[in-house]
């Protein structure tokens, strides 16, 4: 997930981790079908696809997702109030 102090350097391409949806879900403790959900209601979530049309997801994805969960979890907002919420937190 990148060092400090890079002056806005992002690293390649082919230095950043990808991983697939099944191993972010496990990670996060959710089903895929709640991420592929999440990656509609939330424009935040920037996930790429493969030139075999399957999702991958950066280190940043995956920390929006645990950030996503973590709101849901809480059960204190909407989905819109979460989206607000992540807007504000940018």
């Amino acid at each position: 997930m990148g060092g400090g102090g890079g002056g806005g350097m992002k690293e390649p391409l082919s230095t950043i981790k990808r991983y697939r949806i099944g191993d972010v879900a496990k990670e996060i403790n959710v089903l895929t079908s709640r991420i592929r959900h999440w990656q509609r209601l939330f424009p935040q979530l920037k996930i790429g696809k493969s030139k075999h049309n399957q999702r991958y997801f950066s280190d940043g994805d995956v920390v929006l997702l645990k950030r996503i969960k973590d709101l849901i979890d809480e059960g204190n907002l909407t989905f819109k109030g979460i989206a607000e919420t992540l807007k504000q937190e940018k």
